[in-house]
């Protein structure tokens, strides 16, 4: 079997790649609307919000994931387009649910060795 070390690498991989499906499923909303800010600003920021949730998953800090959201909220409550705000809810609801469904079974894997 794999050492635990591999396994959360793999879990980590796992968390970063999950950007790729998630862009594909928001890429037909994604024409609907017209977003303002950094180029590519939301894909680094899923990226960071995927890696603190699977962080939080495997020390078990499950209510740590509510600083995630709760800080995401906050940009959230900025936006003034409801296909913005739709578009954002999507893609962070994808975001969080891939890292907690990967934390978990990175977690399972663990217990297997």
């Amino acid at each position: 079997m794999l050492p635990d070390v591999t396994i959360v690498a793999l879990g980590y991989l796992g968390v970063v790649l999950c950007g790729y499906p998630i862009s594909w499923i928001l890429k037909r909303y994604k024409k609907d609307i017209d977003v303002d800010g950094l180029k590519n600003s939301g894909a680094i920021i899923g990226i960071l919000e995927r890696i603190l949730i699977l962080t939080f998953v495997l020390v078990n800090q499950y209510i740590a994931i509510s600083i995630i959201i709760g800080a995401k909220s906050v940009r959230f409550t900025g936006l003034k387009d409801k296909k913005i705000e739709d578009y954002y809810l999507i893609g962070m609801l994808l975001s969080i649910t891939m890292a907690v469904i990967l934390g978990v079974v990175t977690k399972f894997l663990m217990e297997l060795v």
